[in-house]
């Protein structure tokens, strides 16, 4: 299977958006980056602080 990259200017969450694509799509394997993020979440649910100009990605398999 193909590894899909999906790219965006703003999500609420990388981590989200990544379970909604494995939910709503075909796709098993990609990776979700976006410029800003504004509901991010970290390890275990934790919040995830957002600072401009960092790296927000998830990795995402099924």
């Amino acid at each position: 299977m193909k590894f899909k990259v999906f790219r965006f200017k703003k999500v609420k969450s990388t981590n989200n958006t990544a379970i909604r694509v494995l939910k709503n799509t075909n796709i098993y394997y990609g990776m979700i980056s976006t410029e800003s993020q504004n509901n991010g979440r970290g390890q275990y649910g934790k919040k995830w602080i957002s600072y401009k100009g960092n790296l927000f990605v998830s990795f995402f398999s099924n």
